[in-house]
């Protein structure tokens, strides 16, 4: 394992590690440009104005964390250096990296709405992996370039296409965009670190909603600018979209060798099939996991953790409770919906 991290003192804000708190004041919007915002619900123009420093809220809470399990002698888990999107800093919801940081040493660069690009721009995970020489590094990247434009890739409503004919011939580019991001970083941590593990995944089927439900990021865009009404082909093209790109993270782990390591997240809160419910359970919007929720796939998170390091931290419990009964319940209310 690493050298054990001196504990910093690291200030954090009453709202920091608070989702509930965090939702009481704001709430999250996609803009014009697909980009992810947080909005203050007190200001006259809210809609209108970006509340910076929101979209990592969470960040300091998780830092003092992760500096306090470092320095704990007691602590025997594997050090972590996570970066990526809201699925590891979400805001509003207990997300995947605040249910793996009770149990493992997690250092957070995450912040909601970030892409490569932003990932690139800030240039803080290379430098982490150095500093911090991680036994594993967790990728979350990608969703961001997909599911915020999604109407730069998809067909406007034409009778005469097939359902599975409305990807545009510019989304393939796209993922071998994505890929060969994704392949260069980690090339760049295992050239700093050959000894760590990285694990990338490729999200689970989303949730599609109409513009009033919350639906800004696929059944907004998809009814609104494209002309689909179809709220199933919402949910079909949506998941073609997640199916390809989970392929491209499939073979990129398998292409690069065994200290990459791919997740399939699909079907582990989300849904295989067209049909449409309207908003579901699991999730607390289109595209973001409910507490419970991303707290299953926390567990998924966390039984590779484990796999890799075996004398380290156990599974997380916590998440496994959380995560059956998330489950149990998405699953009765399911069946009353459908009765």
């Amino acid at each position: 394992m690493a050298k054990r991290a001196v504990a910093k003192t690291v200030p954090v804000p009453k709202t920091s590690g608070n989702p509930d708190a965090v939702r009481k004041k704001f709430d999250i919007v996609r803009s014009a440009d697909g980009a992810l915002m947080a909005v203050a619900r007190d200001e006259p123009e809210a809609r209108f104005r970006r509340a910076y420093g929101i979209l990592d809220i969470h960040r300091p809470f998780k830092t003092r964390r992760y500096f306090q399990k470092r320095s704990n002698p007691a602590y025997r888990g594997p050090v972590i250096v996570a970066e990526g999107d809201s699925w590891f800093e979400f805001p509003l919801t207990k997300d995947i990296l605040m249910w793996l940081g009770e149990t493992y040493a997690v250092l957070s660069l995450a912040k909601a709405g970030d892409a490569w690009s932003d990932i690139q721009d800030q240039n803080e995970l290379l430098p982490a992996v150095r500093r911090e020489k991680p036994n594993i590094v967790l990728l979350s990247v990608g969703g961001n370039e997909i599911m915020g434009n999604i109407d730069k890739y998809v067909h406007t409503y034409d009778a005469a296409l097939g359902r599975d004919d409305y990807l545009r011939p510019n989304f393939a580019p796209l993922l071998d965009w994505i890929s060969g991001q994704y392949e260069l970083t980690i090339n760049q941590i295992l050239t700093i670190r050959p000894s760590a593990h990285v694990i990338i995944h490729g999200y689970d089927y989303p949730n599609p909603r109409e513009w009033q439900q919350g639906g800004q990021w696929i059944g907004g865009p998809l009814e609104n600018m494209l002309r689909i009404g179809d709220h199933t082909m919402w949910r079909h093209v949506a998941n073609m979209m997640l199916d390809q790109f989970n392929e491209r993270q499939r073979d990129l782990a398998r292409r690069l060798g065994p200290r990459v390591h791919y997740l399939d997240l699909r079907k582990t809160i989300g849904r295989d099939d067209d049909e449409w419910l309207g908003p579901e359970d699991n999730w607390d919007d289109e595209i973001h996991g409910t507490s419970e929720a991303f707290g299953v796939i926390a567990a998924r998170f966390a039984a590779k953790i484990d796999e890799i390091a075996p004398a380290g931290a156990p599974l997380l419990a916590a998440v496994s409770a959380a995560g059956a009964k998330a489950k149990k319940t998405a699953s009765v209310k399911k069946k009353r919906r459908q009765a």
